[in-house]
């Protein structure tokens, strides 16, 4: 996707003309405005220039690692409530069961009338109401903190270029705020599935057994309901905060406004008639769609620069709900077909009794380690064939299919990024004649100027060189400017040295070309020439 993107950034770029255009925010990579520096001399070019001031850099990125770790940590502690309050309303039974009534179960406190979580159902609302709750929690609280902290570590890395400081800060974002985001849906799917027991037990080892209401059954946990809180709720939540809540409070402003300013306008008019005897017309409606007062035209002027970074982020973001829930996990039943087909062929000799075989209203979307063994059709076998060893070989086989994505990945990002259609060697040539015949040319006067200057050039070059001496300048001076050579012959050490600007000992006909053609622009020149005026002083 990133070398897709490249190449059709390069294409645009290329019919756009924009490479011509420096001043584009595409082409402009400006100084970053939080950028601190010192200025210190070059011993090279004895120029002042802008250093960094020193800071530790290293010790900041080890410090962002560490704060990743701590991070973690710190959603662990405070998500982990909301992961062990959804398993319960999962874990929850209905009113009608034998448990509830011994209990004496309150509908939607503690039991439900459905036994899944059906849309609309009430063990379905409550479930929506966990997830704006914790979609509160989540784009609120954690979204502005983590965007505010990582603001500040790329800030104290103290980055020279703008455009490296908005990679580095949208990164950092990215790398917070999609951990924040999808570490419900992680937790759940890769702790709680296949070890939900041990996660109830570790509970009970805390001694948070009031956290454990309910004996733990992995089928009611299963992966397919898990997009509710993470995906639907939290997109719909978002979409009614950004969307129709602004929406709402903009239609809202502007409806309170439009009544006040025309009842303003009547009263105005009314009192103005009745005072002057004159009549004064008010305008009913005015072609402007916004609606903004005077007061908030220049408050809005007075705003900083808007910010992208947000925007960016919130692309990225919605772009890696894409890649995860419509690209990868829709192609997870291909790796297991395969699996399967490969099992049928190297094993079709077995008996049936050796697989966890189970009537289709039984199945269920579970890690195969959490599968409740005694609905199959041979519990024992299935049960030993669980508990077979399998950790090791699966950790392997991941290192190395994500050893093997990465060598992918690399290899694909060394493809040529620049497309076919705008590299070629006949559209380059194509281009390189469009530029030469679009190029001005100069002035004939200018041509005419040359080739003078030349005829007298060449009978004071006898060698051929294209360079004069002291005294062949002075003489070839002389006669293209019509004087006596007397009267340069006693500056004629100050007029070559000034001339020859290479200090190569000689003057080539190209500094004697434009020397001479700006010689009024340049009164020192001028005034070595004897061609000085004072009363034109405004062009030297």
């Amino acid at each position: 996707m990133l070398l897709v993107w490249e190449r059709e950034t390069r294409t645009l770029t290329e019919k756009w003309n924009l490479q011509n255009y420096k001043d584009t925010i595409f082409e402009r990579n400006d100084e970053n405005p939080k950028f601190e520096y010192v200025w210190a001399k070059n011993e090279l070019t004895h120029e002042m220039e802008k250093q960094p001031k020193k800071s530790k850099k290293r010790l900041i990125r080890v410090t962002m690692l560490f704060f990743v770790a701590l991070s973690s940590i710190v959603q662990c502690i405070i998500l982990m409530p909301f992961l062990q309050w959804y398993v319960w309303s999962k874990l929850a039974p209905t009113c009608d069961s034998d448990r509830c009534k011994e209990i004496g179960c309150l509908q939607f406190l503690n039991c439900f009338a459905s036994a899944t979580s059906t849309v609309g159902t009430d063990r379905w609302a409550y479930i929506l109401c966990q997830g704006v709750i914790l979609g509160l929690l989540i784009d609120t609280v954690f979204y502005e903190f983590f965007n505010w902290f990582s603001s500040k570590f790329v800030q104290w890395e103290n980055i020279r270029k703008k455009s490296d400081y908005e990679n580095r800060l949208i990164h950092r974002k990215f790398v917070f705020v999609w951990s924040n985001w999808f570490f419900w849906f992680l937790t759940l799917a890769f702790l709680y599935l296949p070890y939900g027991g041990r996660v109830q037990d570790v509970y009970r080892f805390l001694g948070m057994e009031w956290a454990i209401v309910y004996k733990w059954n992995p089928t009611l946990l299963t992966l397919d309901t898990l997009f509710v809180t993470p995906l639907v709720v939290t997109q719909l939540l978002n979409m009614v905060l950004e969307t129709w809540l602004p929406y709402a409070i903009r239609v809202a402003r502007k409806r309170k406004h439009r009544m006040d300013t025309n009842m303003a306008a009547h009263k105005l008019a009314d009192d103005v008639s009745r005072t002057t005897r004159f009549f004064v017309p008010v305008l009913g409606y005015s072609d402007d769609s916004n609606e903004y007062t005077a007061y908030q035209i220049l408050a809005e002027s007075k705003l900083p620069i808007f910010d992208t970074s947000s925007d960016y982020l919130d692309a990225c973001i919605q772009f890696s709900y894409i890649l995860m829930f419509t690209v990868v996990w829709p192609l997870l039943p291909f790796p297991a077909f395969c699996n399967n087909v490969y099992h049928f062929g190297a094993y079709a000799s077995l008996n049936d009794g050796n697989y966890c075989d189970f009537m289709f209203a039984d199945a269920s979307m579970v890690p195969f380690q959490s599968i409740d063994f005694r609905v199959a059709r041979s519990s024992a076998k299935c049960l030993g064939m669980r508990d077979q060893p399998w950790f090791k070989h699966q950790v392997l086989i991941f290192i190395a299919l994500e050893h093997i994505g990465f060598g992918f990945r690399y290899l694909v990002l060394q493809m040529d990024k620049t497309p076919t259609s705008i590299s070629n060697p006949s559209y380059l040539r194509l281009k390189q004649i469009r530029e030469l015949t679009s190029q001005r040319t100069a002035h004939s006067g200018v041509f005419n100027y040359i080739g003078e200057l030349r005829l007298i050039f060449d009978k004071y070059d006898v060698d051929r060189t294209d360079h004069l001496g002291e005294r062949d300048l002075v003489l070839f001076l002389a006669e293209w400017m019509s004087k006596d050579p007397a009267e340069l012959q006693k500056r004629s050490s100050l007029v070559f040295r000034y001339m020859d600007k290479n200090k190569v000992g000689k003057v080539p006909f190209s500094t004697c070309c434009l020397m001479l053609q700006h010689a009024h622009l340049d009164r020192f020149f001028s005034a070595l020439l004897g061609i000085y005026d004072h009363l034109d002083d405004h062009r030297n």
